[in-house]
């Protein structure tokens, strides 16, 4: 509305403001102290005093001037320091223990800022300055730097980096203690137990490698600490030498978990996590002694003597350990002392190799003399007390053994030669050795040589040799055995035949043996290696170099074998090449182009060949292929190309190619003229089109320059700096003409530029599509609009602002007279107005177009009345409550949001937007409000919330019916209950009962064996979000029984079906496993009417009775099986059973006189079946064949 400028002293007056609301703001873009000298002091705005600056407008307290001509002051205001410019420090750096962190305060302002830098701990200053070493107090801290700014007329700022944490380093820790003195009496007298070392070494080695690592003392306590300098598998060793300990003797070391070998010491692996407990206990040393001796061989009486013996190495092996742990050499006097051993486990070896007699190494077994000869075979030692000498451990050596080799015969085992017996060599020198000649078991002779004998022919002879020597076990070795046999008449030395190299064939030419051999054996000898045992043989590549021969043995029964071997062969040769053609070049001799080595054609073919290009006689690196493609390197120079055959066993024949011409320079084939693309306007972007090149052109091996004129055909002058392919044109070059000149570069290519048309004139730039303006503020008479201009492309150098309104969003809007800024404060003809904002952006070298803004809502006032809303309706899950909106001034039209709280937190339900609202499962125990929202034509819209009612309480449901059970009441069935149809609709759990014991609680029943006779009910619980739980229980099932067994057959009924005779049931053919339990015949008056049992017709068979005639009879089956239920078939039933009839009736015989007055009796003779009864007819004629009257 207006301003006033504060002069020197600060004083400042604001002229010609009509009656009305104010907000004072204090601009200090140009503020200056009293020295004139200016101050960067914060712009603000006038709040509740002078000493209360605000930040914004919204924020700034109201000045009211109410009577014309009114002065308000004084209205005076305590600016705040201005604002440093700050950045968030960074550390740079590993924040691990020992490393260096460095602190980056970043750029502060304005120049001239005092900076301070402090390294926090947490919350503890623990150093300052720009680095900062990491200590062993800081693992497990975050670590931050903090950078404190100040300067003169602003307000100390300090800025605090992100935290690095420092992580805590990993480390071993454990106590070593000892047994020994521990301190002393008042009398000066030791007291022994049990307490910590100090000073003792404690060494850290790789498991893995075995290496040492690094050692660590202990402290006063017998406590050390190890922090490694990362994971890996550590083993610890104690080494007690320099530590503190008083009592006589000496500890001895020990590795963790006290083993005395490295080998068995526990590895502890260290990860990044720390390690306690890793504790070493030492004990006084123990020892075991003992002596060593030896016994002489018994003399002719039997006696021998016992001879003790020095230089012996006795080691105690720490059992399960292959090296020793510590060793003692027994004196002149054979004894021997090791010292240093704490507890455990040892096994003793006596190690003769530096002894005064040569007695064998051995290990100490059960017993003195029993020596082992193996760690495997030795007897344990133990060790148990502490400080305790174990001994004697003495050992009896055995002597020991000589050094022998298997025997040898040389010569012909024909009768009459005389066959050389070779001992080989055997030791110590001075062995004394005795010669025995075999024939099988027989000794035949005791010296070197042998002479064969007739008794010899077709008999195995044999050499062995018996060495004895003092200190020695005898030794007797025997040779392989030769027949004996007749002496050949002629056996030749064999020729060979054949030329000596590779691929050729020999063949050995036996000679004439006489008697005729019944067959030959051949040996091909390669030095003495044999290569082949036929007549001939073919030579290999491995022959090359080395001569051959060839061994004949005469087959006949009863001659001496007599081996005949050639002379040798010349060294095998390589085969030669027979066809040996130099290679030629193919191919342009331009650099880029392809050279391609021609072999020829070589007999034998080869099997592959190798290549090696030359440039001017020299080799090229790398160019070992069959092609050569030629570089920058060769232009200038001549070409040739060494060819070498490969093939197993032939001579390596290189041959060379004719030298080729010079290698020529290359132009480029294709050196378009370029293109230019892009937009040809100031902003826009031009792209140099280099085109398609031969040979193609690395794009970073183009060369460009840009060049301008002011007329198409004019003289263009190059555009400093634009040497890429791309331009970007500037303001200046608006109706200018624009070339750019591509040069090609490419090594063994000669240079070419090519330059491209002109573009068309250079257009002005246009903004790309200008972005819509925003409005920012509340469209409510008094308050302050702003318009957001939105970013434009390219940046603009300003805008330009025009308010507009309109009566209608969609009608014509109108300039509003001043409003001009970025800003505009709507006024009262603004109500019910829309307002719209149109910036233009403004930039040299574009034209520009504005860009309108869409329109506000409304321009509105404050209701006069608006009341706060109230809630009817029972406050329980499923029930509905009701919102009064209460009494508006003018009137509104209203919409709702139910609101629920549940403890602090309060959120919209979704949906609930009616007057009314049926409160749900979420809602119970939270509390319900309602917010109602007025609205009317030029009002603010506003809004009031009710008070929350009391804790919606839970539901009932309304339907709850009992479940049903569906399935069969049988192992292996599954029952599925059925809960029924609940309101509200529920989520079920489930809980079935066998009896009264609990067997599942899934919506399905798996009836399972243990059920058997048992009852099934299944409880049903409803439950649904904000209702009370209810449970139904069912109806039981039948008991369950076991499952009938499957493929039971139908029995059948066989027997006539008459009174009086025998049914037979057949019962049919069995199911696997199972067998017939019982049977049970049955009756009824009807083939389809109630059949009942008949008593004690429990049998396969039924004789048909009285009661069965007129009746139907059938019988069942049960079946029984293990695992199954009793599985009852009934047949199909019989037809009717009809009355039986007697066998043919006896003829009735009379007795008695027949003679008036005198009895006859009638004799029924003998029915079959017995009868029940007889009835009886007498009957009389006048003649004997008459007709008879009864």
């Amino acid at each position: 509305m207006a301003c006033g400028t504060s002069d020197d002293y600060g004083y400042y007056s604001i002229e010609g403001l009509p009656n009305g609301a104010y907000k004072l703001k204090f601009d200090t873009t140009d503020a200056y102290d009293n020295q004139n000298i200016s101050v960067p002091l914060t712009t603000s705005w006038l709040g509740l005093s002078y000493n209360n600056p605000q930040s914004t407008y919204a924020l700034a307290a109201t000045q009211i001037i109410s009577t014309e001509g009114l002065s308000l002051e004084p209205r005076d205001l305590q600016l705040p320091l201005g604002t440093l410019t700050t950045a968030l420090p960074t550390i740079s750096g590993t924040s691990s223990l020992g490393s260096t962190l460095t602190g980056d305060p970043g750029e502060w302002g304005p120049e001239g800022v005092d900076l301070t830098y402090e390294w926090l701990r947490g919350s503890t200053v623990v150093g300052e300055g720009l680095e900062y070493e990491v200590q062993p107090g800081d693992m497990g801290y975050s670590l931050t730097f903090r950078v404190t700014g100040s300067m003169e007329f602003y307000t100390t700022t300090s800025r605090t980096s992100a935290a690095r944490t420092v992580p805590v380093i990993p480390h071993i820790r454990g106590n070593v203690t000892f047994t020994g003195v521990v301190d002393y009496d008042r009398r000066g007298n030791p007291i022994f137990g049990i307490a910590g070392l100090p000073l003792a070494t404690v060494k850290i080695y790789n498991a893995t490698t075995g290496d040492y690592v690094d050692s660590v003392d202990t402290d006063g306590l017998g406590n050390y600490t190890y922090i490694p300098e990362g994971p890996g598998s550590f083993k610890i060793f104690v080494d007690p030498s320099s530590a503190e300990y008083e009592a006589e003797g000496a500890l001895a070391p020990e590795w963790f978990a006290n083993v005395p070998d490295i080998s068995l010491s526990t590895a502890i692996p260290f990860t990044t996590k720390t390690v306690t407990g890793k504790n070493v206990h030492l004990a006084p040393e123990a020892s075991i002694f003992g002596s060593v001796w030896y016994r002489t061989a018994a003399d002719e009486q039997g006696y021998s003597d016992d001879v003790f013996v020095g230089g012996v190495e006795v080691c105690a092996y720490f059992s399960g350990t292959l090296e020793p742990f510590a060793c003692s050499t027994s004196d002149y006097e054979g004894d021997y002392w090791i010292d240093g051993l704490p507890n455990g486990a040892y096994k003793l070896k006596f190690d003769t190799t530096n002894a005064s007699v040569p007695l064998t190494t051995s290990w100490l077994g059960l017993s003195y003399n029993n020596p082992q000869s193996t760690y495997a075979l030795a007897a344990t030692q133990i060790i148990s007390t502490e400080g305790m000498s174990l001994g004697p451990r003495d050992l009896q050596l055995p002597p020991g053994t000589l050094t022998t080799t298997l025997p040898t015969i040389s010569g012909s085992s024909s009768v009459g030669s005389t066959l050389t017996g070779d001992p080989g060599e055997w030791g110590p020198e001075g062995v004394d050795l005795t010669y025995e000649w075999l024939r099988g078991s027989t000794v035949v002779g005791d010296l070197l040589f042998y002479d064969v004998q007739p008794e010899d022919v077709g008999k195995s002879l044999t050499f062995r040799v018996t060495g004895s020597m003092e200190f020695y076990t005898d030794a007797s070795r025997t040779s392989a055995a030769v027949i004996g046999g007749y002496a050949w008449g002629a056996s030749p030395t064999p020729t060979i035949s054949g030329t000596a190299k590779f691929g050729q064939t020999l063949t050995a030419n036996t000679g004439t043996w006489t008697p005729v051999p019944t067959s030959f054996t051949y040996q091909w000898l390669r030095g003495t290696t044999v290569v082949g045992t036929a007549k001939t043989y073919v030579l290999q590549a491995t022959d090359i170099g080395f001569p051959i021969t060839v061994n004949v043995t005469g087959v006949k029964t009863n001659y001496a074998s007599s081996p005949q071997t050639s002379e040798a062969t010349v060294n095998v040769t390589v085969a030669d090449y027979t066809t040996v053609p130099p290679p030629t070049i193919t191919g342009n001799l331009n650099v880029g182009q392809v050279l391609t080595a021609v072999t020829g054609t070589w007999s034998p073919a080869p099997t592959s060949f190798t290549y090696q290009w030359r440039r001017d006689g020299g080799n090229i690196g790398s160019a070992t292929a069959s092609t050569y493609t030629l570089s920058a390197s060769d232009l200038g120079k001549q070409m040739s190309v060494v060819l070498t055959p490969v093939k197993a066993g032939y001579a390596s024949t290189t041959q060379t190619s004719a030298s080729s011409a010079v290698v020529a320079a290359t132009m480029f084939t294709a050196a378009p003229v370029p293109t230019i693309t892009g937009t040809v306007k100031v902003g826009s972007t031009l792209t140099g089109v280099p085109g398609t090149w031969n040979p193609v052109v690395s794009s970073s091996d183009f060369g460009w320059a840009w060049s301008i004129s002011g007329s198409a055909t004019g003289t263009y002058a190059p555009i400093a700096g634009a040497t890429a392919s791309t331009y970007v044109l500037q303001a200046a070059d608006s109706g200018k003409f624009v070339k750019v000149t591509v040069t090609g570069k490419k090594s063994g290519y000669a240079d070419t530029a090519r330059s491209s048309v002109a573009t068309v004139s250079v257009t002005p730039g246009t903004f790309a599509t200008p972005p819509v303006p925003m409005i920012s503020g509340t469209a409510k008479v008094g308050q302050t609009l702003t318009a957001n201009a939105g970013t434009w492309s390219p940046v603009t150098d300003s805008y330009t602002y025009v308010w507009s309104s309109s009566a209608t969003a969609t009608g014509t809007y109108a300039a509003i007279s001043g409003a001009t800024t970025a800003e505009y404060e709507l006024k009262t003809t603004d109500r019910g107005k829309f307002i719209k904002v149109a910036v233009t952006g403004v930039k040299s070298g574009y034209t520009s177009t504005p860009s309108l803004s869409a329109a506000t809502t409304a321009v509105v006032q404050a209701f006069t009345t608006a009341a706060t809303p109230t809630i009817t309706g029972t406050v329980q899950v499923g029930k509905t409550l009701t919102a009064v909106p209460g009494t508006w001034s003018p009137v509104a039209a209203f919409t709702y949001q139910w609101k629920r709280t549940a403890g602090d937190v309060t959120t919209n339900i979704s949906g609930a937007t009616t007057a009314t609202y049926v409160l749900t499962g979420a809602d119970r125990g939270a509390v319900i409000s309602v917010a109602v929202t007025g609205a009317a034509a030029t009002y603010e819209t506003t809004t009031k919330t009710s008070d929350s009612t009391v804790e919606v309480a839970s539901g009932v449901f309304t339907t709850a019916p009992t479940p049903t059970i569906t399935g069969s009441a049988i192992t292996a069935q599954t029952l599925t209950a059925v809960p029924g149809t609940w309101a509200p609709t529920a989520t079920f759990t489930y809980r079935w009962l066998a009896g009264t014991d609990q067997v599942g609680t899934a919506s399905t029943l798996p009836v399972t064996a243990d059920m058997v006779g048992k009852q099934i009910t299944v409880e049903v619980t409803g439950a649904a979000t904000g209702y009370t739980s209810q449970t139904k229980t069912s109806a039981s099932t039948a008991a369950v029984t076991l499952p009938l067994i499957a493929a039971a057959p139908t029995p059948t009924i066989s027997g006539t079906v008459k009174f009086g005779n025998t049914l037979t049931a057949a019962a049919g053919t069995a199911p696997a496993g199972a067998t017939v339990k019982s049977y049970q015949w049955s009756r009824a008056t009807t083939a389809t009417g109630v059949f009942e049992n008949i008593t004690d017709a429990t049998s396969s068979t039924y004789v048909l009775t009285a009661s069965d005639v007129t009746k139907f009879i059938r019988v069942t089956v049960t079946w029984q099986k293990s695992g199954s239920g009793d599985t009852p078939k009934t047949s199909a039933s019989t037809v009717v059973v009809a009355a039986g009839t007697f066998a043919t009736p006896p003829v009735p015989t009379i007795s008695g006189t027949a003679k008036v007055g005198q009895t006859l009796t009638a004799n029924a003779g003998t029915w079959s079946p017995v009868t029940d009864s007889y009835t009886y007819v007498w009957s009389s004629s006048a003649t004997a064949t008459g007709t008879y009257a009864a």
